[in-house]
């Protein structure tokens, strides 16, 4: 035992004395952490569900805007949001809880100044919910507003000389009513209960790319283990103990990469201190796995050139069939056993414990 750890301490310190070791680690943590916050979505637009209710004897029977032409208005929006219209209200909560839309607005067939009474189904408050609200009374007020110009525009009274007075406080009372959000529009929040699956097609995208990044440094740092200098040693000692010093050289790296997944992900967890201790220990574990997987994939290649030309493809691999941008389970059922064969599967399902 002491020889092996003898052995672990000299590959330590040759690691962090190899510039071409510490410098790429660096440059690479660095880049897996913006690639991993990268959306990969065509569409960036946040989606906000609604329901217009229709009935046509109280639109007939009333005088304020209609919740079909509040729709129109809100499926012209561009930008950073997106609605998207429903059939119902039941179809609108079961969205609103599987996340496939961030929240919903209930529309009642007409919206007359008394105040309009809308509902807002959301799961919790968030900024695309506050921006929604925004922008759906900022329609709707535009709406209000020519329904005003419209009245004035039909009131013959208004145009006897004279009047130019009595018209302008009336505009100027109408403009004061519409800017007091509470006198015309009354948001109803209505809370539900979300029913988002425990882990979306892109939740496993940064612990994929972690895992992902320990790999590849891992495996770059086992071509040493086909040098001159390392199959001369091999040759000058036991099976036992190669197999041992090979396992340990390999599993060396674990070390600096697993600190630098733990400062990766304290930053994502916003600078919690628990984060750093958990994910220094989950990737740790991690590299003591990666190391005895290594292990075994050397035995396959009788020098570098064949583990460097194969090398690639492995790593690709593990990017398209674990759950690293999106499952390819889904698409395929039979990959969900498959993919406990790769590493980077195994992060992405450690991960929750962090």
């Amino acid at each position: 035992m002491k020889r092996y750890l003898t052995w672990y301490k000299i590959i330590l310190k040759q690691l962090f004395r190899k510039a071409d070791f510490v410098v790429p680690l660096l440059l690479i943590a660095a880049a897996v952490y913006g690639v991993s916050h990268i959306s990969f979505s065509a569409d960036q637009s946040a989606k906000i569900g609604f329901f217009a209710a229709v009935s046509e004897e109280s639109a007939e029977n009333s005088q304020g805007v209609s919740s079909s032409s509040l729709a129109e208005r809100l499926l012209q929006e561009e930008g950073a949001l997106s609605f998207v219209p429903f059939d119902s209200e039941d179809a609108l909560q079961r969205a609103v809880q599987d996340g496939s839309v961030r929240c919903g607005f209930v529309l009642p067939p007409v919206m007359e100044d008394a105040p309009a009474q809308i509902t807002l189904l959301l799961t919790e408050a968030s900024g695309e919910s506050s921006l929604a609200k925004e922008t759906v009374y900022m329609d709707y007020l535009d709406l209000l507003s020519k329904d005003t110009l419209y009245d004035i525009a039909r009131n013959e009274e208004f145009y006897v000389p004279g009047n130019e007075e009595e018209r302008y406080e009336y505009i100027k009372e109408r403009y004061a009513f519409h800017r007091g959000s509470d006198d015309v529009f009354h948001l109803i929040y209505e809370t539900v209960d979300s029913r988002k699956a425990a882990a979306s097609e892109d939740s496993f995208l940064f612990p994929g790319m972690v895992g992902l990044f320990i790999l590849i440094v891992m495996m770059l740092n086992a071509q040493a283990l086909f040098s001159e200098e390392r199959v001369e040693l091999n040759k000058k000692i036991t099976v036992q103990n190669k197999i041992g010093f090979q396992i340990l050289e390999l599993q060396a790296a674990g070390i600096p990469l697993s600190v630098a997944a733990a400062i990766l992900w304290m930053i994502e967890r916003n600078g919690s201190f628990s984060s750093l201790l958990l994910g220094f220990a989950v990737s740790f574990l991690y590299s003591v796995f990666c190391a005895l997987w290594i292990f075994l994939y050397l035995q396959f290649f009788r020098n570098s050139l064949q583990y460097n030309s194969v090398l690639p493809i492995t790593l690709l691999f593990n990017l398209l069939i674990c759950p690293v941008v999106f499952d390819a389970s889904t698409f395929f059922p039979a990959l969900k056993y498959v993919q406990y064969l790769f590493p980077v599967t195994w992060y992405c399902r450690l991960a929750a414990l962090i």
